[in-house]
């Protein structure tokens, strides 16, 4: 649905990543998630929510992608990572792919991430990075 939507037409919160968290790597989505219930709400009661639905997926798409990414590069410049591993469920999210890739290109970190078929399966990801520890 995101795909279909603009993902500029609602501008959504970015917790944990104002003043005073730019040392911190933790996530909280909870005040994201709150907002974006009460936006639907308020579209519903005017019956927008229809209508807006593809919007309202692209824009917290991009904003979670954006916190990911801007979470990621915090801990990457703050550890001296020159490589990240993208993995789990989340990593076959096309748009985070994509942004990722872009955001650590600019800082010389190198991103990796298995195929996407293999991201939905934490069973063949553990699997994978068992066979990497035993060989």
């Amino acid at each position: 649905m995101a795909k279909l939507g603009d993902e500029n037409k609602f501008e959504l919160p970015h917790p944990m990543t104002g003043n005073g968290f730019e040392e911190n790597l933790n996530f909280s989505f909870s005040g994201l998630k709150t907002h974006v219930v009460k936006l639907a709400k308020e579209l519903k009661e005017v019956e927008k929510l229809e209508e807006e639905k593809s919007n309202v997926a692209a824009s917290f798409q991009k904003t979670t992608v954006d916190i990911l990414c801007q979470k990621t590069l915090q801990a990457a410049q703050k550890y001296g990572a020159s490589q990240i591993y993208l993995a789990g469920g989340v990593a076959g999210n096309t748009k985070l792919r994509e942004t990722m890739t872009r955001v650590m290109n600019q800082y010389d970190i190198k991103v990796s991430f298995p195929p996407q078929i293999l991201c939905t399966d934490n069973a063949a990801m553990i699997a994978g990075f068992g066979y990497l520890l035993v060989n």
